[in-house]
């Protein structure tokens, strides 16, 4: 039991990782190419 509350705490941190990449990634392509953002959608 204790190490799959381990394992949601790390997938959970993880995701948040991730989106928090997407949403950087995001911001980077509508700083450089608009059109990109609507390509590309995180």
């Amino acid at each position: 039991a204790k190490r799959g509350g381990f394992w949601r705490k790390v997938g959970r941190k993880l995701g948040k990782g991730i989106r928090k990449i997407g949403k950087t990634i995001k911001s980077q392509l509508g700083k450089f190419r608009p059109r990109l953002q609507y390509r590309y959608q995180f």
